[in-house]
């Protein structure tokens, strides 16, 4: 669990110190349900109090815990099971896109979208050792590199969604649809 929460605050959230000196592990989403399911999971299996709060544009869990950021903090890079942290990391920057051609012929895709090589490779280290073709996207985004991870080709997204998969409830009902 310690490894998927850091692949999430990889992705979207933080772990910082409050203006009140506090450790504060955070993670964003769009999908309250998301984070209230996840609020839940981590009362329940690591005891800790956690909140969904609304900042005006994006909602997001808050834990104050120093014993928690201190254990995430280095696994942000060094995760101790990278399956789980890329399960976390997709979550938070994984996308699933569907394609209609003129022909009706249908197309799927997995990106996962980051600025930070060190995540990309953790993630491209794990695809590779469970064999699913991807191909790595390189864009400007303003000062810096923009990598996206792509995933295409039909057995490779089949095998993603069924090793790696989603635990975002909306992703997972778009993954369904192609599993």
């Amino acid at each position: 669990m310690l490894d998927y929460l850091a692949g999430l605050a990889a992705g979207d959230g933080s772990i910082t110190l409050d203006k009140y000196g506090r450790w504060r592990v955070r993670i964003f989403d769009a999908s309250k349900e998301f984070l209230e399911a996840l609020c839940m999971l981590i009362n329940a299996d690591m005891k800790y109090n956690c909140r969904i709060h609304w900042d005006g544009t994006v909602w997001y869990l808050s834990i104050y815990s120093e014993e928690l950021a201190k254990a995430l903090k280095p696994r942000l890079t060094n995760p101790i099971d990278t399956h789980e942290w890329v399960k976390g990391f997709v979550d938070a920057e994984g996308s699933i896109y569907k394609w209609v051609c003129r022909n009706n012929k249908v197309y799927y895709q997995v990106a996962i979208t980051n600025t930070n090589i060190n995540y990309i490779e953790i993630i491209e280290k794990v695809l590779k050792n469970l064999e699913i073709e991807y191909r790595v996207a390189i864009t400007r985004d303003m000062w810096k590199p923009r990598y996206r991870v792509l995933i295409n080709k039909r057995e490779s997204l089949r095998r993603f969604l069924m090793e790696v998969g989603f635990r975002h409830p909306l992703k997972a009902e778009r993954a369904r649809h192609i599993l």
